[in-house]
């Protein structure tokens, strides 16, 4: 038990550290303060205006208004191939001359309190 809390203090003390670095290079560059962002995205989005100092104007065709919303996707963080191949009895092509063995797949955020 006290190395599982000595091993999560660490953890926390880390991310502050970093976050914190992060912090102080958003507030040096964009004069943007992290703290008051709900996600990253919204923190970026205020950088890239502020640098570009572009003004962009509301969509008024419907066309075009269409064609983005249509492509929107989600929160995609990451792009990985996994290749694993499983036997078991509930699944086709067993072979029961090998070792069953099973696949789980966790889609987790938040893992310390998961655990």
């Amino acid at each position: 038990r006290t190395l599982e809390n000595h091993y999560l203090k660490v953890g926390v003390l880390l991310l502050h550290d970093v976050f914190e670095s992060f912090r102080k290079v958003c507030e040096n560059i964009y004069n943007l303060d992290p703290y008051q962002y709900y996600t990253a995205p919204g923190l970026c989005w205020d950088a890239m205006s502020k640098t570009t100092e572009i003004n962009l104007e509301l969509l008024t065709d419907i066309d075009i208004y269409n064609f983005i919303v249509r492509d929107v996707r989600g929160c995609i963080l990451l792009v990985f191939w996994l290749y694993s191949v499983v036997d078991s009895k509930y699944i086709g092509n067993y072979d029961s001359n090998k070792e069953s063995n099973y696949l789980i797949y966790l889609d987790v955020n938040n893992l310390f309190s998961y655990a």
